[in-house]
């Protein structure tokens, strides 16, 4: 995983700043793992794609948030 950044400059328009500048929802990956920690313990591994916390599907990185609070 190779984190990289990009500068968006959205259209002006009534829709949310995401939709338009042309971005999707995409995957969660986790980019890193603590040693020792219950993740790392559990088997999670930089790389992973997070697809579900406690069955429920992880769709979105604020879902995910409240999720875990």
């Amino acid at each position: 995983f190779v984190p990289r950044v990009a500068t968006l400059t959205p259209e002006p328009g009534d829709r949310p700043g995401r939709a338009r500048a042309g971005l999707e929802p995409g995957d969660l990956y986790i980019s890193h793992v603590v040693s020792g920690s219950p993740e790392a313990r559990a088997g999670a591994r930089a790389g992973d794609r997070l697809i579900s916390l406690d069955g429920h599907p992880v769709r979105h990185w604020s879902s995910f948030l409240d999720e875990l609070e």
